[in-house]
Parts: structure tokens; C-alpha cells; sequence
């Protein structure tokens, strides 16, 4: 009874402590949760529907006066009776259905406390509360109420968490990450308890996932160690005896969460995921890997991920590959399908680049609370505001610094530690932890990691606790004469050989694929060299200190631009020769007039490679594609309230721009005249006699304390402590 009064006790006052945080960072630091916190308002157009008991459905623009002055945030909330019931509407997009639960939720909301922009802060509250419980029980059923306890009085103060809460959507995957993690816990903990709770937890884990997936897409990834975690139950189940028990845990585990979550796989199918495999091409950009990743090479598959860029790169690879499926929208089924193929090629040119990219995720995410904190602290001085209950949260940036350091040791600490235990448990940690971490990797950035804050937090906690118990139990056992070197010793080996397979296994990995890779790369450089190249007469013109060496006359591809299509986008791929004695400042300029379609970008930095002096200078050619690419003419009004006719517009490629004083190091501008010969095409710089080197990439890795102090310098000077 006393230790019941003492759980609860803990739980109690987490929980005040938690509503008390919450409530003082969306009552003072935050005004409005909508459009200025990344919550897009077309979403909360289906959601005042369901509040006005309308039904899942998408009433058309423009929209009724008051309606649209409070989806403006001009005004705190509307009533029910200021959207007809006979309003007209759209067919819910696929991208809308997939978000299917957390509309209708916060619709319900809305219906119950009326349609008020402070009602989604206690819909994010809920949020936040069910987070710190679900954390709390994770850690609680894995080590003990004390690791438990701390790191959830940490999560409750991490200031990236409370940063990313207004972004609903975002923030939703910490909460059903969490409650996946406790419920996992639990399963394995009450397992020898009773196998009807086996069997009921199960069906609840299936059920968190496929509610979840209705939130975010990228819940599903949960799905995977769900089915092993039952999976293992299932087959001790099977190995007491208890075949029936066994069975029906898998089976309700699957169950629950199609039942749940087939609304939402069926949207998703709709559009051959679509958005899925948007999101993976846009992992790929250079300037997402450079936000604490590294990733420098001589070559590169798209710059940034800009939605047009990724865009036009899968569909210009569609048409080199031969597929004649028209693109009649943004996004559409052929686009999904597409985009799958075009992923497929790049694990099968690039498949050391995803792996070290992953494992490089798995420590630079330690890095990500500091970084999304100095992030929203510069972009958001609101959040600098004064409030007495966040005296602790303001300084836990701190904190957030030292695990930046220390949390990729630890996570090799704890797995030596936990294969001390067991060795069976060791690898299997290793895997989960590997799992959760790394995925991340898919499209890296902070507001994709931050909801993996508690488990990061936890795992530091749990580390430093484990480590203390070990020792405890290693002096209290040699105090009692129980405990012998000999068996220490053991225990040290059998932790040992478990981390240094995990490290060989993972490096042993990376050096298969990086010989693959390298033979892949080696091909596409050769099969670039044998395309027909066609000599592009250039012109000059200056623009300040720089030159552009610009086409004399339409590129072919581009003569009749303004007929396609507006999802089609035409492309030429170009190669640019040099002769550089010095590394100079080279662009890939476009037309500045839409910034959608403004796919300009450095060609320079892939020279890093390659030495060059006055005495040899290196002759070398930079290939790459360029692209007319459509997008909507901006308006004024903003952009779900845009109305027909919708007017089209082009990006123009303007040419090759260098600085003035350069101009004999250009050595000429050349057109593929046959690009579909080789469909997978990038931007690369090959040497004309010199050995191509960059060919695979550099990653930082947050094991190195250096790497780590350079990710943190480049937010240093945006550091605000008030």
C-alpha cells in the first residue's frame, strides 16, 4: 500500500507540475496556435466542418466572412451557424484524409468548447500530459520510479518540446511514440502476469499505431517493431504451451490496427504514397544533410528540398525512364509511383550513402534539442518572454549542450552494459535503439527529431543509473565476499563482445556498400562522359562583380516551355567545363522573379576534392540538370483562398555564373543531346585526366567531440539567454 501511495504521489505531481508548464508557455509565450505555428489552415478548414457537425468534408473558398476573417486570425473564434450547412464543398484531398484523426479530433473539440483558437491550446496541453505520463511508464517499467521520475521532470521542462507544441501536427509524434514505449514496456513487463492483459495490450499497441498514422503519416514506422515486440511475445507464448494465446496477440495486434488505420492506408494508397515518397527525395537534399550531418562529396542528387526542385527532378527522371503516365496534379498517383522508382535507384547507385547517412543520424540527433532550441529562440523572440514556472526550462539548454556530447557514448555505453546482463538483450537493445534513432535519417530535420526528445533524455538517464547500479552491485558484492573478479570479469567480456559486434557489424556494412557504391558511381561518370554533347553558344552580360555566360539562343527543351503542362516540366542536362588554378565561386543561376522555381545553387562546392594550383590547373567538368518548372503566380490573398482561373507561371534557367576576372577559366557550355540514355542523372564535377574522388560521402559522426563542437558553433551566435 505504501509503495502505491508513493507511485502515485510521483505521478501527481508530475502531472501539476506538467499542467502548470504547459498552461504558463501557451498562456504567455504563446498568443495563437495556427497559421504562425507551421499548423496549416487549409487543415482547419475540414475541421470547422466537423465542428459545425458537418461531417469529414472540405467546404469550398471563398469562404463565409466571419469563417474567413478567423481562419486569417483576425478575429479569436466564429459560431457554428457561420458556415451554411448548404455551403459547397470539395472531395477531401488525400493528403487531407491522411490526416483524418487529428482533424476530426480537433473538430470534436471545437464543437464541444466552441470554435476558438485557445481551445487548441488545450487540445496541445492533452497533448503534452499524455507524453510525460507515457514517459514516465516507460521508463518506470524499464529501470525503476528514480530514472523514471528524473527524466520525465527533464521532458517536462525540455524547451524543444515546448517550442515544437504549437505545431500540432509535429508535435502529435512525440505523443504516440511515447505511448507506443509505454505500452511496449508494459507488454513485456505484465507478460508472465496474466495472458489475457498479453493479449489486450497487444490489441492496444496496434490500436496507438493505426490512430496515430491518422495524425502523422510517419507513426508508421512503429509498425515494424510493434509486429517484433508481439511477435516475441507470441513466440513465448508458444514456447510455455500456450499456442492459442500466442496466435490471438498477433492476431488482435493486427486487427486493432487495420481497423483503425485503414481510413488512413486507404488515402494513402489513393495517391501511391505520394507525400512518402516526396519526403524521401527531400532526405536527400544536400541542404538538409548539411544541417549536422556533413554529407560533402563531388556529386549531389538534389540541392535543397524545395517542393518544385524535388518535383521536377522525379518527373524529369519519369520521362527519361520511358514512363508516359501524365501528371495532372501535384502530387498525384503517377507521382507516388514514380517517386518510388527513383528512390530504388538511388539505394541501388548510393547505398553506403543512406547507411552512413543513418548511422550518422543515430549521434547527431543527440544534437538536435540545442539546435531547435537556438532555432526557434532566434525566430521567435516571443519565446523569450518572461515566466516564473520556466525559470528551470530557460536553462535547460545547458543540459541539452552536455548530451550533445556525451549522448552517442552513451548509447554504446548502455548497450555494453546491457549486454553485460544479458547478451541476447545487448544486441536486441542495440537494434530498437538503432531503429528509433536512425530513421530519422529519411528527411533530417529538427522539427522531424524533436519528438524524440524523451527517448534521448531517457536514454542518458538510464545510462548514468545503470551504470550506478552496476557499480553498487559490484562494491556492495565484494564488501559481502558474493562477488568475484572472475565473474566481473565474465559479465565485462560478454558486454564487450556484444558492442564490438554492433560497431564491427555497422562498419563491416558500410564498407561492402562503399565498394558497390563506388563501381556504381564510377559507371554513371563513364556513361555521362559517352553521352552526345552538343556545344551551347553562350553570351556575357555583367551584373556587378560576377558574370553569367547565359545560352545565346532558347535551350531545346525550353523553345516551348509555355505550352506543357502545368505538372510537366521540361529539362536539358548540361555539362559546364573549366580550368580552375583556384577554387572561385561558380553558380547555377535562374531567374529570381519566383523563388518557388528559383532552383539556383553553388556548383563550387563540389570541388572541394580536387588540388589545383597556377603551375596545373585543373580541367574539369561540372555536369548537371536545369529545369523550367511551374508554380502558381503569387497573390495577395493568402493561398487557400486563392480562386479560379489559377495562373501559371515558369521558373528560367539563366546560365552559368562566375565572378569577373574568371572569364578564361570558362572553357564552355555543352547540352546532352540524348539524356535519356543514362535516366539517372545528378549534379557532379569529374577531372578530365585526374582520378574522380568525392565519390561517395564524408559524414560527420557526433562520436567525435569536434564534429559535435562544430554543429553547436554554428548556432553559437544565435544564442539568446535572457
Amino acid at each position: 500500500m505504501r509503495r502505491f501511495i508513493v507511485e502515485i504521489s510521483l505521478i501527481f505531481i508530475l502531472t501539476v507540475l506538467a499542467v502548470g508548464i504547459v498552461y504558463e508557455h501557451l498562456t504567455v509565450r504563446v498568443n495563437t496556435i495556427g497559421k504562425e505555428y507551421r499548423f496549416e489552415q487549409e487543415w482547419l478548414v475540414s475541421a470547422i466542418s466537423v465542428a459545425c457537425g458537418q461531417g469529414f468534408t472540405t467546404p469550398t473558398a471563398p469562404y463565409p466572412e466571419n469563417m474567413q476573417l478567423f481562419l486569417e486570425q483576425k478575429t479569436d473564434s466564429m459560431r457554428i451557424s457561420d458556415l451554411p450547412e448548404d455551403w459547397s464543398r470539395w472531395d477531401n484531398s488525400p493528403f487531407v484524409k491522411t490526416h483524418r484523426y487529428l482533424i476530426i479530433t480537433i473538430g470534436a473539440l471545437w464543437r464541444l468548447f466552441g470554435i476558438h483558437w485557445d481551445v487548441l491550446k488545450l487540445y496541445a496541453g492533452i497533448l503534452f500530459i499524455i507524453t510525460v505520463l507515457s514517459t514516465y511508464i516507460t521508463l518506470y517499467m524499464l529501470a525503476g520510479r528514480i530514472p523514471a521520475f528524473i527524466a520525465t521532470f527533464l521532458v517536462i521542462n525540455a524547451p524543444s518540446l515546448l517550442f515544437l507544441l504549437p505545431s500540432i501536427r509535429d508535435y502529435s509524434k512525440t505523443t504516440f511514440f511515447m505511448l507506443f514505449l509505454a505500452l511496449s514496456a508494459t507488454l513485456f513487463h505484465f507478460l508472465s502476469k496474466g495472458v489475457s492483459l498479453a493479449v489486450i495490450i497487444s490489441s492496444l499497441l496496434g490500436l496507438v499505431i493505426g490512430f496515430g498514422i491518422g495524425f502523422r503519416q510517419d507513426v508508421l514506422i512503429l509498425f515494424l517493431p510493434g509486429m517484433f515486440f508481439v511477435s516475441i511475445v507470441c513466440f513465448k507464448l508458444f514456447y510455455q504451451g500456450n499456442k492459442f494465446a500466442g496466435i490471438m496477440c498477433l492476431l488482435f495486434y493486427l486487427f486493432s490496427f487495420f481497423a483503425v488505420g485503414y481510413p488512413i492506408l486507404s488515402a494513402v494508397a489513393e495517391d501511391k504514397g505520394a507525400v512518402s515518397s516526396h519526403s524521401l527525395v527531400q532526405g536527400l537534399a544536400t541542404t538538409v544533410e548539411k544541417t549536422s550531418l556533413g554529407g560533402s562529396s563531388s556529386y549531389r542528387l538534389v540541392y535543397e528540398p524545395n517542393d518544385m526542385l524535388v518535383h521536377s527532378t522525379i518527373v524529369s527522371f519519369a520521362r527519361r525512364m520511358g514512363f508516359q503516365e501524365p501528371f495532372n496534379n501535384y502530387l498525384s498517383p503517377a507521382y507516388g509511383k514514380v517517386g518510388r522508382m527513383y528512390f530504388r535507384s538511388v539505394v541501388k547507385h548510393f547505398p553506403a550513402d543512406l547507411w552512413g547517412r543513418f548511422l550518422s543520424v543515430c549521434s547527431n540527433c543527440f544534437s538536435t534539442p540545442y539546435h531547435f532550441t537556438k532555432e526557434q529562440q532566434r525566430n521567435r523572440p516571443e519565446f523569450s518572454r518572461f515566466a516564473s514556472l520556466l525559470f528551470f526550462a530557460d536553462r535547460l539548454p545547458f543540459w541539452d549542450m552536455l548530451i550533445a556530447f556525451i549522448g552517442p557514448w552513451v548509447v554504446l555505453g548502455l548497450i555494453l552494459i546491457m549486454g553485460m546482463q544479458k547478451m541476447g538483450k545487448g544486441i536486441l537493445f542495440a537494434g530498437i535503439l538503432g531503429y528509433l534513432l536512425g530513421y530519422p535519417s529519411i528527411l533530417f530535420e529538427f522539427r522531424h527529431v524533436v519528438h524524440l526528445v524523451p527517448i534521448l533524455y531517457g536514454v542518458v538517464v538510464l545510462f548514468f543509473y545503470e551504470l550506478f547500479v552496476e557499480c553498487y552491485r559490484f562494491l556492495l558484492g565484494l564488501y559481502q565476499k558474493e562477488q568475484t573478479w572472475g565473474g566481473v570479469l565474465i559479465r565485462l567480456r560478454n558486454g564487450a563482445f556484444v558492442l564490438i559486434f554492433v560497431v564491427c557489424a555497422c562498419v563491416l556494412l558500410y564498407s561492402i556498400l562503399n565498394i558497390w557504391q563506388r563501381q556504381q558511381v564510377a559507371k554513371l561518370v563513364v556513361s555521362y562522359r559517352g553521352l552526345k554533347w552538343e556545344e551551347v553558344k553562350t553570351k556575357q552580360s555583367v551584373d556587378g562583380a560576377c558574370i553569367l555566360f547565359q545560352p545565346a539562343q532558347n535551350l531545346p527543351a525550353f523553345e516551348k516551355s509555355s505550352d506543357w503542362p502545368p505538372m510537366e516540366t521540361p529539362f536539358e542536362f548540361l555539362r559546364a567545363d573549366f580550368e580552375l588554378e583556384e577554387i572561385i565561386p561558380i553558380y547555377s543561376r535562374y531567374d529570381r522573379t519566383y523563388c518557388a522555381v528559383d532552383f539556383s545553387e553553388p556548383l563550387h562546392s563540389l570541388l572541394l576534392y580536387y588540388n589545383m594550383t597556377k603551375d596545373k590547373p585543373l580541367r574539369v567538368s561540372v555536369y548537371f540538370l536545369v529545369y523550367s518548372a511551374s508554380t502558381i503566380k503569387p497573390r495577395d490573398e493568402i493561398v487557400f483562398n486563392n480562386q479560379e482561373p489559377i495562373v501559371w507561371v515558369r521558373g528560367e534557367w539563366k546560365g552559368v555564373e562566375i565572378p569577373k576576372g574568371f572569364e578564361k577559366a570558362f572553357r564552355g557550355l555543352y547540352r546532352a543531346e540524348n539524356p535519356s540514355a543514362e535516366p539517372f542523372l545528378m549534379t557532379v564535377a569529374v577531372p578530365e585526366e585526374d582520378t574522380f574522388k568525392g565519390n561517395y560521402k564524408h559524414w560527420r559522426f557526433a562520436w567525435n567531440f569536434m564534429n559535435v563542437y562544430k554543429n553547436l558553433e554554428h548556432y553559437k551566435k544565435y544564442e539568446i539567454y535572457k
